[in-house]
């Protein structure tokens, strides 16, 4: 398979291995090809539209921005010499009013590389992407800059690879970049690598062991980077990032906070009167994240909500804030592009009970943005699971039995019934038990086939001869052979693997996409399957059956490209939808979160959370169901 990818890499014309790199830049100059430029421009329209269309604008603040103020320490990150020469006295330093982060990180210099840290909804991811913004602009007009790409670590823990391998695989999953394209960005350290969430990372000795991956990685490769972590969490490793300098986001002031608020025209008394009367709230709202939730859950309200949760403000407020967001009437003053709705869509009560289950398997499996087709039987619970297999069962056990019905004959003396039922068990079992593995992309290798023309072709001529009773015909034996090495190089050639970058990228695309390429793939692959079987016809005599067992043979072959995995998908929704946690278009339910409900993110074909507090704060939450 990494033979295949390398002819690919090299048919298509992407980057060659001996090429030299300078630090800040890749050395392309005149010799970017129109393949490898469109590649580029289409990576960084990918990230643009996810991450600075799909969230960075779509942000709770982007109607009146909230201007960080930022404080550098480079005493936060360990020297890549082990050698700490920073003064105490001088291990913080605050940075003058107004200053963006791109400048931060130009002083830097070549082979810039950062670390981002402050508390939970500081604005840590916000800061991120707005240096994402300006870099995105700089790499588009000089394709000698470093593609930036935004990457969540969350996702490591649960694969604990190699930072380069796991890169490559992020690439894959996220921005449906093939893997040949992404192992040559990171080998010739074309990527400027945006790396929010280390500390999404739960587990401690994780958490550890990622900051060892990363610096092994820039050891190796010495590509740009920036790291996000929250403070807190990042004071509890063992050691420190080896990085060339760090800034925190300092808490908002009291003076930050009254003239925030004072800024929108919608009437916020409410809120005013609460953050003078309690200390804990006013201590909330420090966080970028928490006043503008505040903004959201008490604007235009006459009365201060009643408090339920004495002890844990922070829970208070997610309450308050996920009460205004069910409550019909719409929020003009902060949010004027949600749609209002004639009737409501999901009750709130099914609404919750879906949006838990999204926020439990996502830190679960260490997922930051959640994609339908990336949903997987191991998703369920034992109960659910049995359920899901045994649906398979039935499935293939009443699908294999109308095939046997329709020979007219029993097989081997066993009824069609028996036989459709021990057939559904063992394919149902199979189905049911194994991932789901996406064929989104599929091209043609010639690899394989050349070796499996010969091996098919003898094949053919033995069968066609043993069954002829020793009976020397060539002209059948020829034609069975060949038609025979036709179903071995069709079997063998159809490789899944991408070949091109696709800039669009819709929910559930992956799976939607597999089906398509079983479905073209089939209607290749049956003729062929048929005529060879129409071959053996001659010498059984049962046409029903020849043309049948081409049939399931053609099948067989359709669910190894792209067909098991749209089934096993089907079957898995198809559960999940019994079971109450999602709806049939689920999309449409996303969408509607995200949109009329203000509690998701649209990034590409996924979905984020607002903020990890929010899904934290689901997380939490008991089933409505």
């Amino acid at each position: 398979m990494d033979d295949i990818d390398s002819k690919i890499a090299e048919k298509i014309g992407i980057f060659a291995k001996d090429s030299t790199v300078n630090v800040n830049q890749f050395d392309m100059g005149d010799k970017m090809s129109s393949q490898e430029e469109s590649n580029r421009k289409t990576l960084l329209n990918i990230v643009k539209d996810q991450w600075i269309k799909g969230v960075l604008d779509q942000s709770l603040d982007k109607q009146i921005s909230i201007i960080l103020e930022l404080e550098e320490r480079p005493s936060e990150v360990a020297s890549p010499w082990n050698v700490d020469f920073i003064n105490a006295d001088k291990s913080r330093k605050p940075l003058p009013k107004d200053t963006p982060v791109i400048d931060v990180f130009d002083q830097l210099g070549e082979g810039s590389t950062l670390l981002i840290l402050g508390e939970a909804g500081s604005g840590k991811t916000i800061t991120l992407l707005q240096l994402a913004r300006d870099l995105i602009t700089r790499a588009e007009q000089d394709n000698k800059r470093r593609i930036p790409v935004v990457l969540n670590l969350s996702s490591w823990a649960s694969k604990t690879q190699t930072i380069d391998k796991w890169i490559v695989s992020e690439l894959r999953s996220k921005y449906y970049i093939p893997e040949g394209f992404g192992q040559q960005w990171v080998e010739k350290q074309e990527l400027l690598l945006l790396l929010d969430g280390l500390d999404e990372i739960r587990d401690l000795a994780k958490r550890n062991n990622c900051v060892i991956a990363l610096d092994d990685f820039q050891k190796d490769q010495a590509t740009e980077m920036v790291v996000c972590c929250r403070i807190n969490d990042y004071k509890q490793l063992g050691k420190r990032l080896k990085l060339r300098s760090a800034i925190v986001l300092k808490p908002l002031t009291s003076v930050q906070i009254q003239a925030y608020i004072d800024q929108f025209q919608s009437n916020l008394t409410v809120l005013k009167t609460l953050l003078s009367k309690d200390k804990d709230l006013a201590k909330l709202a420090e966080s970028p994240l928490m006043l503008n939730i505040m903004v959201i859950a008490y604007q235009g309200i006459e009365v201060a909500p009643e408090t339920k949760n004495d002890s844990n403000r922070e829970k208070q407020l997610f309450e308050d804030y996920v009460d205004r967001m069910f409550q019909s009437s719409r929020l003009v003053a902060y949010a004027p592009n949600l749609k209002s709705e004639e009737k409501q869509l999901y009750s709130r009560q099914y609404a919750t009970h879906c949006l838990v289950w999204i926020a439990q398997k996502m830190i679960l499996f260490s997922e930051s943005t959640f994609l339908i087709e990336k949903m997987q039987p191991s998703w369920l619970s034992n109960k659910e699971r049995i359920f899901y297999v045994i649906e398979f069962v039935l499935i293939v056990s009443m699908f294999n039995t109308v095939f046997v019905k329709l020979l007219g004959t029993d097989i081997f003396g066993i009824s069609a019934v028996v036989l459709g039922v021990l057939s559904g068990i063992l394919v149902g079992i199979n189905f049911g038990m194994t991932r789901i593995n996406l064929i989104d992309s599929v091209i043609w290798s010639w690899k394989y086939p050349r070796f499996w023309f010969f091996k098919y072709l003898s094949l053919g001529l033995i069968i066609s001869f043993v069954l002829s009773h020793g009976q020397f015909s060539i002209i059948r034996m020829m034609t069975l052979g060949l038609i025979s090495s036709l179903t071995g190089v069709l079997r063998t050639g159809f490789v899944g693997i991408g070949s091109e970058i696709r800039q669009t990228s819709q929910p559930n695309q992956g799976i939607v996409t597999s089906g398509k390429n079983a479905i073209t793939i089939g209607l290749i692959c049956l003729p062929i399957y048929e005529l060879f079987f129409w071959q053996v016809n001659w010498l059984v005599n049962n046409l029903k059956f020849s043309l049948l067992c081409g049939l399931i043979f053609g099948l067989l072959h359709v669910t190894n490209i792209g067909g098991k995995a749209y089934v096993q998908h089907f079957v898995l929704r198809l559960t999940l939808f019994f079971k109450g946690s999602v709806p049939l278009n689920y999309a449409k339910f996303l969408d509607w979160a995200s949109i009329n409900k203000l509690f998701l993110h649209k990034v590409g074909g996924g979905y984020i959370f607002i903020h990890r507090s929010l899904m934290e704060h689901f997380a939490k939450m008991e089933s409505s169901q």
